[in-house]
């Protein structure tokens, strides 16, 4: 039987207890992002990598904070260690920092994964694509080297990402039960 005391404990403890998975779950994720993009196809002015699969990942299972603070960290590394501002895809950076915790909140108004998914690539592919046009001042390139080029390899990432997110979500809620 819990007395006041101890109820008044756990109700302190309680948002710290939440505020370090938040931490944990925000290091990783950004780990997980650092690594992806390290992963390289070259194939035009903008590479394929496989950040755009972990950010629908992350948009579709991070909770809250956890979204807002790794899109934050995540594009300020890339800031500190990278000189982006000069490199074609940087707009693809900026746009992946805001589609984690858009795809957040866009899940809380609709359960649906794939128009989760559209939304997350349409943000990050807008930021890239208007950074894209301040190199190469013209948006038909824009579109054959920044966009097109990417569309399938992007409805395979989301599809990927849609499957591992119900399947993690449903190894949790399995590993809740026990």
């Amino acid at each position: 039987m819990l007395t006041q005391n101890n109820a008044t404990r756990m109700s302190l403890f309680s948002p710290r207890m939440d505020y370090n998975k938040s931490f944990h779950t925000t290091v990783l994720s950004v780990l997980l992002l650092l690594i992806a993009s390290s992963v390289r196809i070259p194939i035009g002015v903008v590479p394929v990598t496989l950040q755009t699969f972990v950010v629908f990942l992350l948009g579709l299972t991070l909770d809250k904070y956890s979204a807002i603070n790794t899109g934050i960290a995540f594009v300020s590394i890339k800031l500190v260690t990278l000189p982006f501002l000069f490199c074609p895809s940087f707009g693809y950076i900026i746009g992946m920092g805001f589609t984690i915790p858009i795809m957040y909140y866009v899940r809380q108004i609709t359960r649906s994964s794939i128009l989760n998914c559209l939304i997350g690539y349409c943000v990050t592919n807008s930021f890239g694509a208007i950074w894209l046009f301040y190199f190469l001042s013209n948006w038909k390139m824009v579109w054959l080297y920044g966009l097109e080029p990417f569309v399938l390899v992007e409805i395979f990432k989301a599809t990927i990402a849609i499957y591992t997110s119900k399947h993690l979500e449903q190894r949790i809620n399995n590993s809740a039960l026990l």
